[in-house]
């Protein structure tokens, strides 16, 4: 057979194609390209800090200690109550005024106010230049209010005793209390009770109502 370069190589079920060489392959559009392993730099979402999720655990954590303080608050409301039922009270020699005393128990922490609003019918005189007196037409019914605060420190095992005495009532004018003309004037010299109210408060100033109005009646009456 010829010299041909390339032979068959039966044997071996190779073509042997001699010892001819093949250049690079070069891509039609240009060089070939040299491909690395560097990859281009991404931007990844940062993972959120754990801080994050503490916060998230502290939040209801909080809302549900205000809650326990608050519903605190409505436990002492339902158990403050009088210890002697009813309070005492008493008129003034003067009989203005109108004093209550009692002792609470069940109270909570904090500084406690009790108030006392009082009803009453007043007797009245009217009094001329001259200093003539004559009884005058009783004006309307007047209400009258008196307070104490005690302090925290007071309060032993949630009993506290209280005295409140009210305050004295406005004089009225001459035609509120029925003088003749604005020459008299009018006084009133006797307060005739009919009842009175206890309301409790603690803490002082927050306004959480620990004991609703509590009314009591009385019956008293003037000369």
């Amino acid at each position: 057979m010829g010299s041909n370069k390339g032979s068959e190589d039966v044997t071996s079920g190779r073509v042997n194609m001699g010892t001819q060489r093949q250049g690079p392959c070069l891509h039609p559009a240009g060089p070939a390209r040299v491909l690395t392993s560097e990859r281009t730099p991404q931007h990844k979402t940062p993972k959120p800090k754990r801080n994050h999720m503490k916060r998230k655990i502290r939040t209801p954590v909080l809302i549900s200690a205000i809650l326990l303080s608050i519903t605190a608050g409505v436990v002492f409301a339902a158990s403050v109550h009088f210890k002697q039922s009813p309070p005492t009270a008493t008129r003034s020699s003067d009989k203005l005024t109108l004093t209550v005393c009692g002792a609470l128990a069940g109270l909570g922490n904090g500084d406690v106010t009790i108030r006392v609003s009082a009803n009453a019918a007043p007797t009245a005189i009217c009094t001329n230049q001259g200093g003539n007196a004559a009884p005058g037409q009783n004006p309307a019914q007047v209400t009258v209010t008196g307070a104490t605060t005690i302090p925290a420190d007071k309060i032993k095992n949630g009993n506290v005793s209280f005295c409140v005495t009210t305050a004295p009532p406005l004089q009225p004018t001459w035609d509120q209390a029925g003088c003749a003309n604005a020459n008299w004037s009018a006084q009133i010299t006797c307060m005739a009770f009919s009842g009175y109210t206890i309301t409790v408060e603690q803490p002082t100033g927050s306004g959480n109502i620990v004991l609703a109005p509590t009314a009591f009646t009385l019956t008293q009456s003037c000369p």
